[in-house]
């Protein structure tokens, strides 16, 4: 009796290939302003309980772009509440628990579309290879400003240059929700790798890039001389009475500034 049939999953199917290298784009890390007196004090990203992987502590980034957006229920809220970002570098010596193409909340809450549910979120999982990292960006987003930009390469070429067949079917369902136009109820979440790391992440060292949070922090100059002591590249944006929302286009703006000061796009 034959094996068998098993899909090919995307760890091995990324392994296997031979695409260009890309240059690593460091994790982001985002919270809530409130949070910035333990983390500047304690110099860590502390790993906090996890309420999709029940039972375990766990500090998640996003490679490369801010893609996390906390819900406020208040409609204007205060400037402790905006988010607060955290660029770091991403080295080997993070090892990481699990590395999904996507974020794994949106998936566990159906938040995804249905076509990449019909498969185990564990297939997609890339850990603890974080070298695959680069070559699914260089696969399917071809560059590292495409990934940022979210600008995914067409499925139909994607399964002509790797020859995809119905063995694929993981691979061609995560092309096709890459390559997603972007609409009104569009989620960047869907199109952002996600890290997880069990336990603590040091950011002193040198390998903290850079921080981006509410200008309003710059009228404590306690505050502005702790962050200035890390060594790192501090992007403030405006703060008006405005929705939660509004204000991701400047915290977006203000990584971008990051990453081009350290030559990642």
């Amino acid at each position: 009796m034959s094996d068998d049939l098993r899909p090919v999953k995307l760890r091995d199917f990324l392994s296997a290939l031979n695409v260009p290298d890309l240059d690593q784009l460091p994790l982001i890390h985002t919270t809530e302003s409130s949070r910035i007196f333990s983390i500047l004090n304690q110099g860590k990203l502390k790993a906090t309980p996890c309420n999709v992987f029940k039972g375990e502590d766990l500090c998640y980034f996003f490679v490369g772009r801010p893609a996390y957006k906390a819900k406020l229920a208040e409609p204007n809220p205060y400037y402790w509440q905006l988010p607060m970002v955290f660029v770091v570098k991403f080295h080997t010596a993070l090892q990481s628990k699990r590395i999904f193409p996507f974020d794994s909340g949106a998936f566990a809450n159906s938040k995804l579309p249905s076509h990449i549910l019909s498969f185990d979120i564990a297939d997609y999982d890339l850990a603890p290879n974080s070298a695959l990292v680069t070559k699914l960006i260089s696969t399917f987003y071809g560059s590292n400003t495409n990934y940022f930009n979210a600008v995914g390469v067409k499925p139909e070429d994607l399964e002509m240059r790797h020859v995809l067949t119905p063995m694929h079917l993981q691979i061609l369902s995560l092309a096709q929700m890459y390559a997603q136009p972007r609409t009104i109820d569009s989620d960047d979440r869907k199109s952002t790798i996600e890290l997880q790391i069990e336990g603590d992440v040091e950011i002193e060292g040198g390998d903290l890039l850079g921080v981006i949070l509410p200008e309003e922090f710059k009228r404590a100059p306690e505050i502005v001389a702790k962050l200035n002591s890390f060594g790192c590249q501090i992007e403030y944006y405006p703060f008006y009475p405005l929705r939660s929302d509004h204000f991701y286009y400047a915290i977006y703006d203000s990584v971008a500034k990051v990453l081009k000061a350290n030559g990642h796009i």
